[in-house]
């Protein structure tokens, strides 16, 4: 099986990041429906084939088959073993262990009793608490438990959602999990076709108060069943549901308690006279196993002559299909209750977004507030402290209407109450930079034409998106005159940064690549190289990326991708690049200068090590192409001083490499090199 780009660089990040980081543990952002179990399996196998022994944990037993048949099928030959209670299954003695973290967080002996643990992989792991929040909870107790046998253990987390409402990001120096090393959003997965894109309607709930207090971080869950169990509200809302989800196949509905989830099946009985599924905390598994299988559009035997139960098009559930449950058939969600979680929030949103043949799109009924409350699903951030500000929130949150000076949300495009259409400054147009609305598809000063769009049949809600404008920004497609490269030093971060300027026959694209900073920035940073250059390792300072650049040069792209610039932002975002990867040159430098020597005609410190048929050998700087140093027959006569010199060369690690020859220098996880992957 093929994995995504996407895919592919997550786990060339986690890689990268357990070899630059020995001590730390990375954690990739990805979002539901994007292919987090591909990751999983392929950093096992990798692991495995290192010699390593892995141990992956989630709190959903469908989560565990899911990471199990994918290793099945992507690494044919790995020993692994599954310790699920809910999957009757207690075998521990596997290279790859997939564990259910309540049944395998008090039996790490028996664990550790087959041999260490070296690597711990968390899916969905924003329920990793922090360490003070809960020092004796279950992922504390078995990592405390795992790294008494290896204290070297590393753990890697996976996750849609890296934060908890109480304590902020699940990631940082004094977390189990360090830092995030790669993130794909979910505009991006839209607009590459990996994911379903989102539309949405915010139906008004007929005499409901969101007033409701906290009670351990989510709303109290007797005060919103007495706001929505109520029988005119879930007629009212049922009423909707059926209207507008007519043309829909799968529609899945989250409800705020058992009362309620039974009283909305009942009410949708009644109205639509079809068949309505319900799936509780308690409903047996065989039962739940059935009423799934319907709703994904299997048909089931009925009886012993062959009748089949027609597949299910409505499945009420309560806080049991937010994680773990792959459907990619449905084509509405409809969330039924507010949460005060944004992780919540996302999961129930996201159960839409995965592709499925002949979907177009999946809608979201919000009866809840929730799109209003939290905003755009790939935008939502981990909550700050209270102590700190920012200028976003110093940002107007409403504007007022022209027309009828209605005082409305500041994202809003039509007022609510007089209809009239309101102009906003979206986006930059790439020629004459005159800001356009986002529905425009000519510049209003010069006509220049962005990418046109075609609305969908259901008209999304027009004050709150459940995906942020920047998705729907036109696409613009420009061939590249040329691409430059400058040393820049950064005031805000106070380190270097290799600043690349793409120019198109409209405007300059400024880039910033880190090669001198840390987290997600590096990891971008060393993506950026390896789509451009060949040569290894990777530059770790700007200066020597500059110096190689300009002495043997990188792939660069002839068309570019791009969004136009928002009012808010630097420079527009690249979305896309056509670039083919340099090929090895015939000798290049070698990064980190190991004899500190510099070149005496433009003080550069990379070099180059060539070597001659004949005994000679040479060091010339990357930049220049100045001799530095000369080693031959000619230089030190002397056979055994030649021969002294050579080995101090390779005593330090250095080779000279013919002309001709290709240069191969990996560095080592486990024993297996990162350019082994098979992609």
């Amino acid at each position: 099986m093929e994995l995504r780009y996407y895919q592919k660089n997550a786990i060339r990040a986690v890689l990268d990041y357990l070899k630059e980081s020995p001590t730390s543990n990375p954690c990739v952002e990805a979002p539901t429906g994007s292919g987090k179990t591909p990751i999983i399996a392929t950093l096992c196998d990798v692991f495995t084939k290192a010699g390593a022994r892995t141990l992956c944990v989630a709190h959903r037993k469908e989560l565990l088959e899911q990471t199990a048949d994918k290793l099945r099928s992507w690494s044919k030959g790995t020993n692994y073993s599954v310790v699920s209670a809910g999957l009757n299954s207690r075998d521990y003695t596997g290279d790859v262990v997939i564990a259910g973290i309540q049944s395998i967080y008090k039996n790490a002996s028996k664990l550790l009793a087959h041999g260490k643990i070296d690597f711990l992989i968390v899916d969905e792991a924003h329920l990793i608490p922090a360490t003070e929040e809960n020092a004796t909870g279950m992922y504390q107790t078995l990592i405390k438990d795992l790294r008494l046998m290896n204290p070297r253990l590393h753990v890697v987390g996976l996750t849609a959602t890296p934060y908890r409402m109480n304590s902020g990001s699940v990631c940082g120096p004094d977390k189990i999990l360090t830092e995030i090393v790669y993130k794909i959003t979910i505009p991006e997965l839209i607009g590459n076709n990996y994911l379903s894109p989102l539309i949405n309607k915010a139906p008004i709930a007929n005499d409901v108060k969101f007033d409701f207090h906290l009670e351990h971080g989510e709303f109290k869950a007797s005060e919103v069943d007495e706001q929505f169990n109520v029988e005119s509200v879930v007629y009212s809302a049922c009423t909707k549901i059926a209207k507008m989800t007519k043309n829909r196949k799968s529609v899945l509905i989250f409800c705020c308690s058992k009362g309620h989830c039974q009283a909305v099946a009942q009410s949708l009985r009644n109205i639509t006279g079809e068949e309505v599924g319900v799936i509780l905390g308690d409903t047996p598994a065989n039962e739940r196993e059935h009423l799934i299988k319907r709703f994904k559009g299997e048909e089931i035997p009925s009886n012993l002559f062959g009748d089949k139960l027609k597949p299910l098009r409505y499945l009420c559930n309560v806080e049991v299909l937010t994680t773990g449950f792959d459907a990619p058939n449905v084509d509405a969600v409809v969330l039924l209750r507010p949460t005060a979680s944004p992780g919540l929030y996302c999961q129930m949103a996201g159960r839409g977004l995965r592709l499925f043949d002949g979907k177009e799109n999946c809608l979201i009924l919000d009866f809840g507030g929730n799109i209003q409350r939290f905003g755009s699903i790939d935008q939502i951030e981990p909550p700050k402290p209270k102590t700190t500000s920012s200028k976003k929130d110093d940002l107007p949150k409403t504007k007022t209407c022209p027309i009828c000076f209605e005082v409305i949300d500041v994202n809003a495009r039509v007022c609510p109450s007089c209809n009239n259409r309101l102009k906003c400054d979206d986006f930059e147009c790439p020629r004459c930079k005159t800001f356009n609305d986002l529905s425009a598809n000519f510049c209003v000063e010069c006509g220049f034409q962005f990418k046109s769009f075609h609305g969908h049949d259901d008209a999304p809600d027009e004050q709150h998106s459940i995906i942020s404008a920047g998705n729907e920004l036109p696409i613009i497609e420009e061939k590249v005159l040329r691409v430059q490269y400058y040393e820049h030093y950064s005031k805000r971060s106070g380190k270097n940064c290799l600043r690349v300027e793409t120019q198109t026959p409209t405007l300059t694209i400024y880039d910033y690549v880190c090669f001198e900073h840390e987290g997600f920035a590096l990891q971008n940073a060393f993506q950026w190289w390896r789509e451009r250059s060949q040569i290894r390792p990777i530059p770790y300072t700007v200066k020597q990326a500059y110096e190689i650049i300009q002495s043997v040069g990188v792939s660069e792209p002839t068309v570019v991708k791009y969004l136009p610039k928002k009012p808010n932002e630097f420079s527009p975002k690249i979305v896309e690049q056509n670039i083919e990867p340099a090929p090895i040159p015939d000798a290049y430098p070698r990064i980190d200068n190991p004899l500190g020597l510099q070149c005496p005609n433009c003080n550069g410190e990379s070099f180059l090590y060539e070597k001659f048929p004949v005994d000679c050998y040479l060091i010339k700087c990357a930049f220049c192409g100045a001799v530095v140093g000369e080693i031959s027959r000619d230089s030190i006569p002397n056979g055994e001083e030649f021969q002294a010199e050579l080995d101090k060369f390779q005593r330090l690690g250095i080779r000279f490499y013919y002309a001709d020859e290709g240069m191969e220098e990996f560095y080592q996880l486990g024993g297996m090199s990162v350019d082994e992957l098979p992609f």
